[in-house]
């Protein structure tokens, strides 16, 4: 839902913005790019779509405090949901993403941030 919104917005700032943010090439492959963050590891990625995505992921090999951070402002974005109700789903997705033979799409976020991200989750999930 999140993303839906980003890219409406950033395709609002393209039509505003006019010059060259308003090709429509351009936009709608951001726009695409925007909403593939919420689906991270539903097809391969490379170029630019593979860097934005790694950077969106690259949280998840955060030094544990941080990580920490973030994962408390994932659970204040399912505040609809009550802590026993969130916490099995929350673990669900980590699992889920954890079988994923790579967290990353690049060479470089594979090789640096795989194994530390592994680790927060794995933390995370055991709950």
């Amino acid at each position: 839902e999140n993303e839906a919104k980003s890219a409406e917005l950033f395709r609002q700032f393209a039509a505003e913005a006019g010059g060259a943010l308003s090709m429509a090439d351009n936009v709608q492959t951001v726009a695409s790019y925007i909403l593939r963050t919420a689906t991270h590891h539903s097809g391969p990625a490379s170029g630019d779509l593979a860097s934005l995505l790694d950077l969106d992921l690259a949280v998840l090999a955060a030094p544990p405090p941080l990580y920490d951070r973030y994962a408390e402002g994932i659970l204040l974005e399912y505040s609809h949901l009550s802590y026993p109700e969130f916490l099995p789903k929350r673990i669900q997705v980590l699992e889920k993403m954890l079988g994923q033979e790579s967290l990353f799409f690049s060479t470089e976020a594979k090789e640096k941030l795989d194994a530390p991200a592994r680790a927060n989750m794995r933390r995370y999930a055991s709950h």
